[in-house]
């Protein structure tokens, strides 16, 4: 089975740290993070092929960007609530896949569900 890359933007350290955990608690290992957007041009520079990108959802515009241009296959996880951001606009309209919204209290259940769709849409169930 393939090991999930995840990369993480988010600005605020807790935060980072609590998802890194959650995505730990998912069996999910391979976890980086960027905290800014020369860390994020640092680490998409270094990872070619990342599986999802957790973003806050509060980002700006540019880091969308640099996920259409350097990622264009990469899956978004945006955090937060309330209506769709300008930040998941954007991702749309640039045609990267949106695979959902995570609270921001960041429960593990829905995590954990929003990782098995992902992986089952990558790796449909082959039928006999």
């Amino acid at each position: 089975m393939h090991s999930l890359e995840i990369l993480v933007v988010d600005r605020h350290p807790g935060q980072l740290l609590t998802l890194h955990q959650a995505l730990n608690a998912c069996g999910v290992y391979k976890v980086h993070v960027a905290d800014n957007l020369p860390s994020l041009r640092s680490t998409l520079r270094r990872r070619p092929a990342l599986d999802i990108a957790v973003l806050d959802s509060r980002l700006d515009l540019p880091m969308i960007d640099e996920f259409s241009v350097r990622q264009p296959g990469c899956a978004l996880l945006l955090r937060g609530e309330g209506p769709a951001t300008e930040l998941e606009l954007q991702a749309r309209q640039d045609g990267l896949w949106v695979l959902g919204h995570l609270p921001w209290n960041g429960a593990v259940h829905r995590l954990h569900a929003l990782l098995a769709h992902y992986r089952q849409w990558v790796n449909p169930p082959r039928v006999a």
